[in-house]
């Protein structure tokens, strides 16, 4: 919805854009730089557009005149390169622009077959080393990242309606690396090595009874399935999406236009709500001092407001199901709420927001049926539960205790986070900081439950590039489709371990990975190590996604992969998937910066990034003296690392970043979206001479950021849901 529609005065940013390189022109005839295009805000149902790019002033009204005794006496002649026969023309080294970001997504080709779906999961390595110590002398990281639901991929997952088979021993599902013995009567798992037997039923088609050629199976065709789960994996019946909106409409939100934007973005968007099956349920709740509930049933002629001033033990003022309703039914009741909720609070004066106590009523109001709690908030909450205090101490900024200021500062989040996760709720955060917001404590309720978290630092719903940049990040939040009630579990072939997970979840049991929601493009990555010398030459992953969709069916996705075992140095080398590397040596970054110094993680990526050129030397047998050409799998390393490590928003203190833009920030490079990270270290050294208007803090990118840290299991084992569980 652009902001002209909803009473705002758009203002120009003067963000800086790229810059045109001023060649044979003279120094007071150098036009401005111009602005990047903008985006404009979405209708629902579109696609975002892009403005036509504008100029901006000057920075200097002085700029710095070329002197005539350093010009040279005679002109530069032009060098020609070679002409390039049957190549696309490709523009490189241009300040200020995007670099292709299809070198960048690009995996190596997958050398087995059926080829892995490099989309649902890609590996550090394409091959596998064979042994521990040639491992350990590789220097690189082994480590694997799986992506349930992809956004760009070409290839359609089959959907199975029959007999699920599964190895006898290690619970591996039926997949096309398996082997075939005994002229296909039975079938050797590639995980366990046990050899196990087909099931009578499965070549009969469920639907038809009738013979089904093995050939055709799909099971056996293809690298990522579905199937249909039976009762036998449900602990419930599958129940629709809900949304419940905690909007701040204290003072400061309400004069920054947050709310009313939040608002009238809510309500262009219930036309795409994720409702198939016309059973998607919404509340709302307000919050200042005080927590506002809405009572939108249909016996009533009107919405009914209901304030609860007491914070310490919330009570539910009405039935749930007045509250939490249908969003089909009670259409009128909710348009009518989210029409005048500015207006109601238009004149307030309260200043303080108590956004623990309301996060705790919105888990409690949907706890028996799961969903989403959106929460928006504007400033530090400091009452009511898990109120928070200004603790920000630039003295400690390049000390070793800097990280402390990016650990929580109470539990409230993290157990209010362990409740919310056994009840299947996941937690969405979206923040909109004019100064410190403690995002370190603040962001635990949604790292435990799968959820999102996004900022918008000093944000101004005059600004047009405030207003867009929020319109387009909660429009699409709305609209996109997302898993419910799931688990995840990843498999490896025997002799492979995974003592490490990163991404945002809750841990159910040692490998059992709990999702309330798992939102689209997020992936989770897992470090693996070698116990013992691998027998087998091939290695194969699976990951087991077991999953509610929206339109109410109990699904479980397969995604399986298969990786050649090698003994050679170089084969090693030429088979590295740098962007699966690179996001794996990310995630180890971040915990680094969470529990150590921040140079620390600086140094590891860059004394990985040594240690592995080191190894390719050795491996080509390369002297010290002789230049370094590098193969093709490495020529984007240097500048996925270098923007790792110079990216202010994650890894620097040295431009004053404040604490909550820091720890935020954070979580992006964290979670398991390849393509903002891709994009991060690529835009790192166009985005750092961007400021954020009215805001004396610089950012990388800086109008959204993602939820992402590794749960350790010791910490939540006790907090494992009781009673049968089935086994994914």
């Amino acid at each position: 919805m652009p902001p002209q529609q909803m009473g705002f005065n758009p203002t120009q940013s003067s963000t800086m854009g790229p810059v045109s390189h001023p060649q044979n022109m003279p120094a007071q005839n150098i036009p401005p730089p111009t602005m990047a295009p903008q985006f404009l805000p979405p209708q629902p149902g579109q696609q975002p557009q892009l403005s036509q790019p504008q100029h901006v002033p000057q920075f200097s009204q002085h700029p710095q005149q070329l002197q005539p005794q350093i010009v040279p006496s005679r002109p530069i002649q032009p060098v020609h390169a070679p002409p390039m026969v049957n190549q696309p023309i490709q523009q490189t080294g241009l300040i200020g622009q995007s670099p292709n970001m299809d070198i960048f997504r690009k995996a190596p080709v997958s050398p087995v077959n059926p080829p892995v779906a490099t989309d649902f999961v890609r590996c550090s390595m394409s091959k596998i080393p064979k042994t521990p110590a040639l491992l350990s002398k590789c220097k690189i990281p082994l480590g694997v990242t799986v992506t349930p639901y992809p956004k760009n991929t070409d290839l359609q997952v089959p959907v199975i309606n029959g007999v699920i088979v599964r190895c006898r021993k290690c619970r591996t599902y039926l997949n096309p690396y398996v082997e075939q013995i005994e002229q296909g009567a039975r079938w050797r798992c590639n995980l366990c090595m046990l050899v196990n037997e087909y099931p009578p039923s499965f070549d009969v088609d469920p639907a038809t009874q009738q013979y089904v050629d093995r050939s055709k199976k799909a099971e056996l065709l293809y690298p990522v399935y579905e199937f249909i789960a039976p009762v036998e994996y449900m602990v419930r019946a599958p129940q629709p999406p809900a949304f419940v909106f905690v909007v701040d409409v204290s003072h400061f939100a309400v004069s920054t236009g947050m709310t009313a934007m939040a608002a009238k973005i809510i309500l262009d968007s219930l036309d795409h709500l994720p409702n198939e099956t016309g059973l998607s349920r919404i509340a709302i709740i307000a919050v200042d001092s005080a927590i506002h509930f809405f009572n939108l049933s249909l016996s009533l002629p009107e919405p009914q407001s209901m304030v609860v001033p007491d914070l310490s033990d919330i009570v539910i003022p009405c039935k749930t199901s007045d509250l939490l309703v249908s969003v089909n039914e009670c259409r009128a009741s909710v348009e009518e709420v989210l029409k005048r909720l500015s207006n109601l609070y238009s004149n307030t004066q309260v200043g303080t927001v108590a956004f623990g106590s309301a996060l705790n009523a919105a888990c409690n109001l949907i706890a028996p049926i799961g969903g989403k709690v959106v929460g928006l908030l504007s400033s530090l909450p400091t009452v009511g539960e898990g109120a928070l205090k200004l603790r920000e101490d630039t003295k400690l900024y390049g000390t070793p205790k800097e990280s402390s200021m990016l650990q929580p500062a109470t539990n409230f989040y993290k157990m209010l986070a362990t409740e919310a996760a056994k009840n299947q709720v996941a937690v969405d955060l979206f923040l909109f900081p004019s100064g410190y917001m403690d995002i370190a404590s603040l962001s635990c309720i949604a790292k435990y439950t799968g959820g999102q978290l996004f900022m918008y630092p000093a944000f101004n719903a005059a600004s047009r590039e405030d207003a867009v940049k929020f319109a387009s990040d909660f429009s699409s939040f709305l609209e996109t489709e997302f898993g419910l009630e799931a688990v995840l579990r990843i498999r490896a072939t025997q002799g492979i371990t995974i003592p490490t997970y990163h991404g945002s979840f809750f841990f159910r049991s040692s490998d059992l990975l709990a999702l309330p929601n798992v939102a689209q493009d997020h992936s989770y990555s897992a470090q693996m190590t070698l116990d013992e010398s691998l027998a087998v030459p091939t290695i194969g992953i699976q990951a087991a996604f077991l999953h509610t969709t929206c339109s109410g069916e109990r699904r479980i996705r397969v995604i399986n992969g298969s990786f050649p075992v090698t003994e050679d140095p170089k084969e090693l080398i030429q088979w590295i998937d740098t962007g699966a590397l690179v996001d794996i040596l990310t995630k180890i970054a971040i915990d680094k910066v969470l529990n150590g110094k921040i140079e620390d993680s600086r140094d590891y990526i860059f004394g990985k990034v040594c240690e592995l050129l080191s190894f390719y030397r050795q491996a080509n047998g390369i002297g010290q003296n002789q230049q370094l050409q590098v193969c093709d799998s490495l020529r984007s390393l240097p500048i996925l690392a270098l923007g790792a490590i110079k990216s202010v928003s994650s890894f620097s203190f040295h431009f004053q970043l404040t604490d909550h833009v820091v720890c935020a920030s954070t979580d992006r490079q964290c979670t398991g979206r390849r393509e903002e990270l891709f994009h991060e270290c690529c835009q790192v050294w166009i985005d750092r001479r961007q400021r954020v208007p009215d805001c004396p803090v610089l950012v990388a990118d800086s109008s959204v950021a993602r939820i992402g840290w590794a749960a350790r299991s010791k910490d939540w084992q006790d907090y494992a849901p009781s009673g049968p569980q089935p086994r994914l």
